[in-house]
């Protein structure tokens, strides 16, 4: 036998070969074809699921965003009393809302937390909610979210839950009225379609739009303030002697100098509770 060759009973005959295996792919080749099938199986079961709901999916951080500018919205100050015209209401409600969507606010009749009262308020009775509060005296309101949570609940709708929600309410004559309690709100993405029913895909016209579907708001407690600058009463000069202004004149009342030129007016469902109050003090009497 010559030197380098091996022998000839450990090389293997062509006859005793298999031809249908190609070299190089000998065993790996059922492992690659399961981890192939997997894969596949694995994108496509994702790609159901993100096309289940027939339009685009929600991503994490635009439900938080668009409670954000429904706040905005409803804190934007106007001059032509736009806010006081229910057509300006029913375009805000059309942006911000689904037609089926709900606002559930829950009011305690005093922060003592012993009876509440629940108002669900549908799509349809939004616009005259909003339009009725500003005729109230509101000029205002801020929805401020402190330690909000978001996630994702459905491809398409994603669920904002803050424990420690404020509501506030800001009136022409100074006051202003906080409502605290923990609030949720659902924010679905729906696609936008042109006139024809084809998707419009613009820059001017987005693809989809975020709508609210839900909110429930409890309010635990509330708080009413008024601002320093609608206090009214008479100034002291500065070199003017203080006793002597003491001695002749008596000191100002609250009921005159220090009160606002008129009362707090209520919204309507804040109305509503201390309504059913003086009633049941009516009753227990």
């Amino acid at each position: 036998m010559a030197a380098g060759q091996l022998p000839l009973s450990l090389v293997p005959s062509i006859e005793n070969r298999d031809l249908s295996r190609q070299p190089g792919a000998s065993s790996t080749t059922p492992f690659l074809s399961r981890f192939g099938f997997i894969t596949v199986l694995v994108v496509f079961v994702l790609s159901t699921l993100c096309h289940s709901s027939n339009g685009p999916s929600i991503v994490l951080g635009q439900a938080l965003m668009r409670l954000l500018q429904f706040s905005s919205a409803l804190a934007a100050e106007d001059q032509n009393s736009q806010r006081l015209r229910h057509s300006h209401w029913t375009s805000f409600v059309e942006e911000f809302f689904l037609t089926s969507a709900i606002l559930k606010l829950t009011l305690w009749k005093d922060n003592l937390k012993i009876e509440a009262k629940v108002f669900e308020i549908g799509t349809p009775a939004l616009p005259r909610f909003f339009l009725v509060t500003s005729q109230s005296g509101v000029k205002s309101m801020t929805l401020s979210l402190d330690g909000a949570h978001e996630r994702i609940v459905a491809p398409n709708c994603a669920l904002v839950q803050c424990v420690s929600a404020t509501w506030t309410y800001r009136y022409n004559n100074g006051y202003t009225v906080a409502l605290r309690g923990p609030i949720s709100a659902y924010v679905f993405v729906i696609p936008n379609a042109t006139q024809s029913g084809a998707p419009s895909e613009s820059a001017l016209n987005p693809t989809f739009s975020l709508k609210i579907g839900r909110i429930q708001f409890a309010s635990n407690l509330y708080e009413k303030n008024v601002s320093v600058n609608a206090i009214r009463g008479s100034r002291l000069d500065a070199n003017e002697n203080l006793e002597v202004r003491n001695a002749l004149d008596p000191p100002p009342t609250v009921s005159d100098a220090d009160a606002p030129s008129q009362p707090l007016p209520l919204p309507p469902f804040l109305r509503a509770v201390q309504e059913d109050d003086s009633r049941d003090g009516e009753n227990l009497g």
